[in-house]
């Protein structure tokens, strides 16, 4: 093999614009894994606020039902006889 041979399989030198643009790859993975990592920490979030409001709602639904019982226990005022 002659040492042109050599020189034309030698890897390609990395100039500093393309160690640039491998660096802002690595950077845009990076980002994009951060931002997949978040998306599911808010679906998470999502649901847990979900199970709240239906916690919420039941608790409502109890009070409602407590203040008509209440309501019912009273009674409407009786006028008293004389």
């Amino acid at each position: 093999m002659t040492a042109i041979t050599q020189a034309n399989m030698a890897p390609q030198e990395q100039t500093p614009s393309m160690l640039q643009l491998i660096q802002m790859n690595k950077s845009i993975t990076e980002t994009q894994s951060a931002i997949a990592a978040a998306q599911i920490n808010m679906a998470e979030t999502q649901g847990k606020i979900a199970e709240t409001q239906s916690k919420m709602a039941e608790t409502q639904n109890t009070i409602a039902a407590t203040q008509q019982s209440m309501l019912a226990t009273l009674g409407s005022p009786k006028p008293e006889k004389q």
